[in-house]
C-alpha cells in the first residue's frame, strides 16, 4: 500500500499528509518570522535568522 518510511511501521496516509502541511505551515511561519524585526524574532537580534530552504 506504498512505500512506508524506515521505523514508521505503523503509519497510514492522513500522518503523511500531516506531515506535508506542517511543512508548509512551518516554511509559511518561517516567511512571517523573516519579516519581523530583528528585537522581535527568537534567538540572538545579533545574527541573521537562518532561512530553512526546502
Amino acid at each position: 500500500m506504498g512505500g512506508v518510511p524506515e521505523g514508521e511501521s505503523n503509519v497510514d496516509e492522513t500522518s503523511d499528509s500531516m506531515k506535508k502541511e506542517l511543512a508548509a505551515l512551518r516554511k509559511e511561519l518561517n516567511h512571517l518570522l523573516f519579516r519581523l524585526p530583528p528585537q522581535y524574532r527568537a534567538g540572538e537580534p545579533s545574527k541573521p535568522v537562518r532561512r530553512d530552504v526546502g
